[in-house]
């Protein structure tokens, strides 16, 4: 295998950012819809974004601020 010149790390290994910025995005999506709901029922909901595991992240929000109801969605139709 000849010698390189040049690092290929870089090129192999995806941006680390990527992943969450993705989530973010898709995070948006979802709470732009949530939004519009709420307001067609005349309530206010407030959304928040966290990274890390999970039950850790929601515990330690809800300890932290004033919640009244949390939801979790998920896509797992099994029951």
């Amino acid at each position: 295998m000849p010698d390189c010149d040049y690092d290929l790390t870089d090129e192999l290994l995806p941006d680390a950012g990527r992943f969450e910025r993705g989530q973010c995005k898709i995070a948006e999506k979802v709470f732009d819809h949530a939004c519009q709901i709420a307001d067609g029922y005349g309530k206010e909901i407030e959304l928040a974004v966290e990274s890390g595991k999970t039950a850790n992240e929601i515990s330690e929000y809800a300890a932290t601020h004033t919640v009244d109801q949390i939801v979790i969605g998920d896509r797992n139709y099994r029951g």
